[in-house]
């Protein structure tokens, strides 16, 4: 069994969630998930949580904290 490990959670504008992740076999990720409860990201890998974060940011195209444009 796989031993994954939640960094971050954030909620994000338009009832969204931003989850940063790590897990032994990928490094750190980042999903997002909506307010419909689909999951979204991208497969690329990272190796400390903040770089996972600043991308999910990136992805979403948010700067603030708190999720905001």
């Amino acid at each position: 069994m796989t031993e994954t490990i939640i960094h971050h959670l954030f909620g994000i504008e338009g009832g969204k969630l931003l989850l940063v992740y790590y897990s032994p076999r990928c490094c750190y990720q980042f999903r997002v998930v909506t307010a419909t409860s689909e999951v979204m990201g991208n497969e690329e890998i990272y190796y400390t949580p903040e770089a996972a974060l600043t991308e999910g940011r990136r992805w979403l195209g948010v700067s603030g904290a708190n999720g905001t444009r």
